[in-house]
């Protein structure tokens, strides 16, 4: 028998509440997930379990709140009260908003840059300049059109 405290659905319960209830923070929250995930996946269903696992990607409180959603479905489904928090939508919103005005930013010195750079394109073809300037990458190059020449060859 090891000494590691192993997890019961009682100890599962109360953590639950504390993501749900808008106790966790994503620091502890990923904490204490990577140290259980192994219980969870015995003490859950399969669903349940995929439903609570945190997702990892850029984001800070998204896998947060995600993983509320799973808690909140678990404890419906065992007659658990509790009281939901929209903290973490909250600051998944407020993380959002502000990925996505960094996101305009970056667009519009790709805009801008595209412009200076293509005048004669831009002049010419103003709306497909505006929606290339939008998908190419900084690495990606604009060539001259091919002469007569080149295309007879």
């Amino acid at each position: 028998m090891t000494a590691q405290f192993s997890m019961n659905k009682e100890i599962l319960t109360t953590k639950l509440l504390d993501l749900v209830e808008g106790r966790e923070t994503p620091e502890t929250w990923w904490n204490w997930w990577d140290e259980h995930e192994p219980e969870q996946e015995t003490l859950l269903n399969r669903g349940e379990f995929l439903k609570l696992k945190p997702r990892r990607h850029g984001f800070q409180w998204v896998p947060v709140f995600g993983s509320q959603k799973g808690a909140i479905a678990i404890l419906e489904k065992s007659g658990t009260a509790f009281e939901a928090s929209n903290l973490y939508q909250e600051r998944y919103l407020a993380e959002l908003g502000a990925f996505c005005e960094e996101q305009r930013k970056v667009q519009r010195e790709k805009q801008k840059e595209f412009k200076a750079n293509n005048p004669e394109l831009f002049s010419r073809y103003p709306k497909f300049s505006k929606a290339l300037a939008k998908v190419l990458d900084p690495s990606d190059e604009i060539k001259p059109a091919a002469t007569e020449e080149q295309i007879g060859n």
